[in-house]
């Protein structure tokens, strides 16, 4: 199989991804790199903000910030993964969307024996951004009443049942439902961006707090993303699905990020390598 790996040069729909194979022999890790042969990348909305350049990113640019693979080689320093470790990572940088990439070793977490590379490309980025928000962001506690948006979603069917264990079109129905000093978490974009609201408006709705994290400050270091990461795996263990909805061959990205802008598609979805 000859290795490529999917960019844009340009923002636009989905057929602004191109195909550009690669040599892997070229992809030398440099000091601090590891080069990962992928087996499977995570697909998530903010891909498609990136490509349509609502995020705007700097061109040309890869895409996916998720995937799963097997280190094939290590650059000087890189000592806390190993050739023929089987590692994830849900953090960037961009360029999941490829067969073989060379990374930064610190962006990869080692998979624990029973974790199979398919749930972590589905579960990474998804299951660390549940973990921050309603652990470190949220502090939820038990007997508390949370409500999430687009539950049958890939964020929305991994928050439901973790919470269990303890955008636009829902902006004004959000704040009608807090209490008086509750907290409103808002992240992604799939209705919309966020209308503008004042001060006054958080005061008339009860005196609420109102977030808008993101993965990149929670998991801003090594330390930080090997923590989410391992509660994400405890929770695998405690029974917490990380359900696969679907699966695209890589090649088909823009097909499956199509499917994923016209919502056609439940829970996470899985590209193959």
């Amino acid at each position: 199989m000859t290795d490529y790996r999917l960019i844009i040069r340009a923002t636009g729909g989905p057929d602004a991804i191109e195909r550009e194979a690669i040599d892997a022999a070229a992809l030398v890790p440099g000091p601090g790199e590891a080069r990962v042969r992928q087996s499977a990348v995570g697909l998530n909305f903010i891909d498609t903000y990136q490509r349509s350049g609502l995020y705007p990113i700097t061109l040309p640019s890869g895409l996916g910030a998720e995937g799963v693979g097997v280190v094939e080689a290590v650059g000087e320093g890189v000592e806390d993964v190993r050739v023929g470790d089987r590692v994830a990572y849900g953090t960037g940088p961009l360029g999941a969307y490829a067969t073989v990439r060379t990374m930064p070793a610190e962006h990869l977490v080692v998979l624990p024996d029973d974790v199979t590379e398919e749930a972590a490309a589905a579960a990474m980025l998804k299951g660390m951004t549940a973990c921050y928000l309603i652990e470190e962001c949220a502090k939820v506690e038990r007997g508390q009443a949370v409500l999430v948006h687009a539950a049958a979603g890939g964020m929305g069917s991994i928050l439901v049942p973790w919470l269990a264990r303890v955008g636009a079109a829902s902006w004004k129905a959000s704040l009608a439902s807090l209490a008086r000093r509750g907290l409103l978490v808002t992240y992604g974009n799939a209705s919309g961006p966020v209308p503008p609201f004042t001060a006054l408006d958080l005061m008339a709705a009860g005196s609420v707090f109102v977030t808008r994290p993101t993965l990149a400050h929670y998991g801003a270091t090594a330390a930080e993303r090997r923590r989410l990461a391992g509660r994400v795996f405890a929770m695998m263990r405690e029974g917490v699905d990380f359900p696969i909805g679907q699966r695209f061959p890589l090649a088909e990205a823009a097909a499956a990020q199509r499917a994923l802008e016209a919502r056609q598609t439940r829970s996470a979805t899985v590209l193959t390598v």
